[in-house]
């Protein structure tokens, strides 16, 4: 065992008293100390638990049962508790979280026991440390984006083993990512995570973490959406801080949006292994927040928000455009991946087309917005290249009709347009989370064949902007058999490839939506 694999043994175990070895470098100790941890799925077929683990056959018996039923076997346990708490109205994670917060306590299955009980032990970003008779683990909460689970994976440091299930992870690479964090978190201050959990008693603080993300639609979907569902539900305490971080700045921070936050101490992190140190010197019970729903309340203050933040000189241009223009169509942009490469053209002649049907109509042309993250598949695009497209498409479409663009301005004025206009036209992708979850106005999605085709169910999570939200209001999308799609090789996986479609096909589902506009 190497120095740095006796360290984490030392802190996570009991008595948590770390030998004196010192770990100058944590970033290059990290690699082989997390090669060292045998990672098991036990969703894959002959996968079964080490015997040396010494785990209960209870424990083992409910995650065979599967999701749903741990899912009610944990719901039941809260509700005995908190009877007044509303899990219909909130995910999974949510519940958890909302329980946590009330008792001040992670509620977990014990691997050791098979018993349902309780942690006020945080290690890190949705990591918790759990011990019964003498033996430790760590229970993780850690999900692919899209999915507010509970707890996914459990690892065991003495033995450096990971059981986990793959099926809610996406990737395992996306595990060894945040086991990483946790671990480099530990490795930059052992003695400080060593007291913490030597602490004993309840938690001395309670602190409520965003879920990462920078990325627009997973903000808005899974991380801005968790706090008014978890604030609705019915008599929990406040916490006593809030932590977000710095590539999820699509919104304002939780503290600024929520009445019920404001005042708490705002922590905004970098990175996971931050977390790590900052329960570890308070002492607090971190709870990463995360949802899947907007509720139309949601929405609302979002965009009530983005119009009183908005500039004068701009709020007054697009009321101007409002007044003016009948219909107000909103065209949307996109390069990079899953971009229609006709779209310079096609979007030209779209708007001239409609422009010869509809005379008082305007435009306003969105895409990427300035000063904010493009982190994961936004790293494939470039805002320079689209807002020179979007100033080559303003000057031919304002030959003939008013044209806003809001490509590269900031994100108030992206969501205000949004909520402006009548209907879209608009690749699938991020943009609609603005588009149909916040604005929820009528349009048309373009995509490629992947994407349209809603009876392939490898394309659901590109699809969620149909749904996931109060009222919604499903887009109209071409048949997929009129696109082509373009092979990408260099894409990072299905449904990034860009597509080709003659815009005369798009003009016929448009018209419907512009004439509806009309009589509004």
């Amino acid at each position: 065992m190497t120095g740095a694999a006796a360290l984490l043994r030392a802190v996570l175990c009991p008595p948590h008293a770390p030998p004196d070895v010192a770990v100058p470098d944590p970033e290059s100790t990290l690699p082989p100390l997390l090669h060292g941890f045998r990672l098991l799925d036990l969703d894959a077929p002959g996968t079964e638990a080490p015997a040396a683990l010494g785990l209960s056959p209870r424990f083992l018996a409910a995650l065979r049962s599967g999701d749903e039923v741990v899912r009610a076997m944990r719901e039941a346990v809260i509700l005995a508790r908190l009877p007044q708490l509303r899990p219909r109205a909130i995910s999974p994670r949510g519940l958890d979280v909302a329980h946590a917060l009330a008792r001040r306590g992670k509620l977990l299955l014990c691997p050791f026991t098979g018993d349902w009980t309780g942690t006020a032990k945080a290690l890190g970003h949705e990591v918790f440390w759990h011990a019964a008779g003498g033996r430790a683990c760590l229970v993780a909460q850690w999900a692919a984006a899209p999915l507010a689970a509970q707890d996914t994976a459990w690892i065991f440091p003495a033995e450096r083993v990971v059981l986990f299930l793959g099926h809610l992870l996406g990737s395992p690479d996306y595990l060894r990512y945040m086991l990483g964090e946790a671990l480099l978190g530990l490795l930059r201050a052992p003695e400080l995570v060593a007291a913490h959990l030597r602490r004993v008693g309840p938690p001395p603080q309670m602190l409520l973490v965003e879920t990462i993300a920078p990325h627009l639609g997973h903000c808005i979907w899974n991380a801005a959406s968790a706090w008014p569902r978890l604030l609705e539900q019915p008599g929990l305490p406040r916490p006593d801080g809030i932590v977000t971080w710095e590539g999820n700045d699509f919104l304002p921070p939780p503290t600024a949006l929520w009445p019920d936050l404001a005042g708490l101490p705002l922590h905004r992190l970098q990175r996971p292994a931050d977390l790590v140190g900052l329960v570890a010197g308070t002492g607090g019970l971190a709870l990463v927040a995360k949802d899947d729903w907007i509720g139309a309340g949601f929405a609302g203050r979002v965009l009530a928000w983005a119009r009183a933040a908005l500039p004068p000189d701009r709020a007054a241009a697009l009321a101007a455009l409002r007044a003016q223009a009948r219909p107000l169509v909103l065209l949307g942009l996109r390069l990079g991946n899953r971009a229609w490469v006709e779209q310079e053209e096609g979007l030209a002649d779209l708007a001239a087309a409609l422009a010869a049907r509809f005379p008082g109509i305007g435009f306003v042309l969105d895409g990427l917005t300035g000063g904010t993250a493009m982190g994961w598949t936004h790293g494939l695009m470039s805002l320079e290249a689209e807002a020179a497209l979007a100033g080559r498409l303003a000057a031919r479409i304002g030959t003939h009709s008013p044209c806003h663009v809001t490509v590269g301005r900031g994100m108030v004025e992206s969501l205000a347009a949004s909520a402006a206009v009548d209907l879209f036209v608009a690749p699938l992708g991020t943009g609609l989370a603005k588009y149909q979850w916040l604005a929820n106005r009528p349009g048309v999605v373009l995509s490629n064949r992947l994407g349209l085709d809603r009876a392939d169910p490898r394309g659901w999570a590109l699809r969620v902007f149909d749904g996931c939200r109060d009222d919604a209001r499903p887009a109209v999308m071409p048949d997929p058999a009129l696109v082509r799609d373009i092979p990408a090789p260099d894409r990072p996986g299905p449904g990034q490839e860009n597509f080709s479609l003659d815009w005369r096909h798009v003009l016929p589902l448009a018209l419907p939506l512009a004439e509806a506009a009309l009589r509004r």
